[in-house]
């Protein structure tokens, strides 16, 4: 906000208040609005100024906030590991003040230097890379990650950033469902991370106690180092449920020097990011195929008809290109594979 704003401001308030109290009232308020703007967050004093700012009415926005679970949509996908997955997608009017939610207030906030997943600039290659070189490896899984962020924890994120209860209440409804994170909602995995701020920082100094290196990517914790001290897995579970975490113990994978180690996806057995064989592997015969014998022959053979097919696979190659941009036989799957669509384009 600039000084022209703030000045705005000033002349808002002087123009409505009188007395003693008012002048106080108009400097806790400037304080309020100034505290804020030096983190780069939009003031809000209310749900009407809020559904102002967001561009709704006013009765919409209370109407929402009272009962966020009729604006949701609910499906299921199945799960890699078994079981299904339940998706809460926002319906149209709650996904754009979701989206106003991340825009102007959630991507202010600072999540841990821990946290690889859904943050600007970091990846699971990201990830992955801190734990490049070291002997031994232990992979962590959290239990129901985004349920386990209660309405709670969610409040007191919108708290820390400044705002008052009123506010933070409303910030709150608007993006929880029944009392938790929604997984399908926009704001859900920003908020995931800032929830887990305090809990990564004690995790990481646990970790650098016995000489390891932390990360989370999401619901994925991996600790490495020369040598993953006994106890470890049970000193990471008595940290975690101080913040309502459970563990997934069936998930839980300790590597020991000179054993296969992955880490969100990317290999690193050999002392630098790869992508797994059977991925290289498999990618490399859907390419060769494709390139011999046409799109349609290889739709036919695996029996997937998605339109969108030879898009996953270009994406598939750029991304062994990006964790090993070395590699020719990534280089040469590229440029074999985009030779073919050029062709197919032309044609």
């Amino acid at each position: 906000m600039d000084e022209a704003q703030f000045e705005q401001w000033k002349e808002h308030f002087a123009g409505r208040v009188v007395g003693r109290r008012g002048r106080a009232l108009t400097r806790s308020y400037l304080m309020y609005i100034e505290n804020l703007s030096k983190e780069g967050l939009p003031p809000i004093f209310e749900m009407a100024h809020l559904a102002q700012l967001i561009g709704v009415k006013y009765e919409l926005l209370a109407e929402i906030a009272h009962e966020p679970h009729r604006f949701y949509r609910t499906f299921t996908i199945p799960k890699r590991s078994g079981g299904i997955r339940c998706i809460d997608t926002p319906r149209p009017i709650l996904l754009n003040i979701q989206r106003w939610i991340f825009k102007e207030v959630l991507s202010k906030l600072n999540a841990s230097e821990n946290a690889h997943g859904f943050e600007r600039n970091r990846s699971i290659i990201t990830n992955a890379r801190v734990h490049v070189g070291n002997a031994e490896l232990l992979k962590i899984d959290i239990k129901n990650f985004f349920p386990s962020v209660a309405f709670e924890k969610v409040f007191e994120i919108f708290k820390r950033a400044g705002y008052p209860n009123n506010v933070c209440k409303a910030l709150s409804r608007l993006t929880t469902k029944n009392g938790c994170l929604p997984q399908g909602a926009p704001t859900s995995p920003i908020i995931s991370n800032l929830s887990c701020v305090e809990m990564d920082l004690l995790l990481n100094n646990s970790a650098e106690e016995s000489g390891l290196v932390y990360t989370r990517y999401a619901d994925d914790m991996s600790f490495s180092g020369d040598r993953i001290p006994d106890g470890m897995e049970e000193s990471i579970s008595s940290i975690a449920s101080k913040f309502g975490f459970q563990l997934n113990g069936n998930k839980t994978c300790l590597s020991r020097e000179g054993q296969r180690k992955i880490v969100t996806g990317i290999s690193i057995s050999s002392g630098e990011l790869r992508l797994p064989r059977s991925y290289v592997r498999e990618l490399r015969k859907q390419v060769h195929f494709v390139v011999n014998h046409g799109i349609s022959a290889h739709s036919s053979v695996i029996q997937d008809n998605d339109p969108l097919l030879i898009d996953r696979l270009l994406g598939m190659v750029a991304f062994w290109l990006q964790v090993s941009p070395e590699s020719r036989a990534a280089q040469r799957a590229n440029d074999s594979l985009r030779e073919y669509v050029r062709g197919f384009d032309a044609a």
